[in-house]
Order: structure tokens, then sequence, then C-alpha cells
């Protein structure tokens, strides 16, 4: 959003990435140095972009290349940018969503063992409950290092959007 407002200010791109370097540190900052001087020297922003998956989307590089091959820069970026904020937005709403079923699925762990609590005191308890995360704890994280690991790969993705469509619940 600050380079779509400094090239609807009139100022070039060269210019813009300047500004806008000087004030930018970290990771982010370097990039943009990298832009500013790829662009004074004749490249394309959306090269630049490209070199940096982690950080720019597909959509967004292929994106600026169209604005910049257009001459829309300013409006593809003012685009781009109400885009992130819309997403943003909605994987806050998602992340509220899931907060309240969290918490419940955490607050069910203790409670499956209230019989032990209620049978043998308060030390059998404890020892119910460490028994049960030294028991579930591993299987659990090895199950999302698996799951993180596969959803890596394109087939496993297309195969997981494929089940999703055959279960209208999932």
């Amino acid at each position: 959003r600050q380079l779509a407002t400094l090239l609807g200010g009139g100022m070039s791109l060269s210019e813009a990435l300047r500004s806008m370097g000087g004030r930018t540190k970290g990771p982010l900052g370097a990039i943009i140095a990298e832009a500013r001087d790829s662009v004074s020297a004749g490249s394309m922003l959306s090269d630049t972009l490209r070199r940096y998956p982690h950080v720019f989307s597909r959509l967004v590089v292929s994106l600026v290349r169209a604005g910049e091959s257009g001459g829309l820069l300013e409006r593809m970026l003012d685009r781009i940018a109400a885009y992130l904020e819309y997403e943003i937005d909605i994987r806050r709403k998602i992340a509220l969503a899931i907060f309240y079923p969290v918490i419940v699925l955490l607050l069910l762990i203790p409670a499956s063992q209230l019989e032990v609590l209620m049978l043998g005191g308060g030390e059998a308890y404890v020892a119910a409950l460490k028994h049960w995360f030294i028991t579930w704890t591993p299987r659990l994280l090895i199950g999302v290092v698996l799951l993180k690991f596969l959803f890596q790969f394109a087939g496993t993705k297309r195969a997981w959007d494929g089940f999703k469509i055959i279960v209208p619940v999932v």
C-alpha cells in the first residue's frame, strides 16, 4: 500500500523504492534495497519479487508483472494491498472461530481423567494426566509433522481437495 501511495504521488518506481528502503529494516528492507538496485539497473520489479517465493506469492508476482506491462502498477499494487488485507481479516476470523473448539478439546483431556480424581484423589489424578500426556504427546507431534510434510506435495493437496468435495461435511 505504501508503494502504491508513493507511485500515486508522482514518484518514479526507483525513487519510491529508495524512500521505502530507507524506512524499512530487516529482511524486507534488504529485499526492497535489492529491488531498488535492480529497477535502477533496468530490470522489472516482478523479476526481483519472483526471487522470494516465501515472501511474495505467484499471484502477487503475476499481478505486479501485469501492472508493469499495462502501465497500471499503482492500481495493481493497491488491489494487492486490498486483497492481502482481506486475506488477513479472513484468517483472523477463522482463528477466532477455531479458538473456542480448541479450548473445549484441551479441557476434555483433564476431564477424561475425572474418574481418577474422584476415586483416587489428587496425586492419582496428576499421575493419570502425566501418563496421558507422555503417551499421546509424541503421537500427536509425529502426526502433525507427518501431515505438514505430506501437504508440501501438490498430489497430496489435490487428493485432500478431492476428498473435501466428496464429503460435504468436511
